[in-house]
């Protein structure tokens, strides 16, 4: 008996050791991402050159912006740039409102990205724009005072 309960002790541990390692939280720039999930493999996933690779996650704004700014948050591959754009709103009263004005402070989102044809290893990174609309912040915004470092990673892809 004490013997099955260790076994599920040890199999529960490394589960949520293994979960927690590969859905962690990653804040930059005053939004954070969890539960990332790349083309259903966690964070790390593998893909073919030029495959549209479907991502899921969650983001919080963490702090509020200035009173009716425009923002945006876009997502990218390091190197190649900006790809899309996963939130786009206005700042009244501390909350990230939508064209239609639906909070999206903190949301789940999908979202997809297309893959390097170039065989390696990407990073993908997020940041916030502070543009008129989403495409100009795609367009526009990745290289504004310089592109989001390492520490807006929230996955992998590698391309073969």
């Amino acid at each position: 008996m004490k013997n099955n309960l260790f076994k599920q002790w040890v199999m529960a541990s490394l589960l949520c050791i293994l979960s927690c390692s590969a859905f962690s939280d990653v804040e930059y720039s005053g939004i954070a991402f969890s539960n990332v999930d790349i083309h259903g493999q966690g964070t790390e996933a593998d893909v073919k050159p030029g495959e549209t690779v479907g991502i899921h996650a969650h983001y919080k704004w963490l702090w509020p912006r200035e009173e009716a700014s425009i923002v945006q948050i876009i997502v990218g591959i390091d190197g190649i740039g900006a790809q899309t754009a996963i939130a786009n709103a206005i700042v009244i009263d501390g909350r990230y409102l939508d064209p239609h004005y639906n909070d999206i402070t903190e949301q789940d989102v999908d979202f997809h990205i297309v893959a390097p044809n170039e065989p390696g290893t990407y990073q993908i990174r997020f940041r916030y724009a502070q543009a008129y609309g989403a495409e100009e912040a795609v367009g526009v915004w990745w290289y504004v005072d310089q592109a989001p470092t390492d520490e807006a990673t929230i996955g992998t892809i590698t391309v073969h």
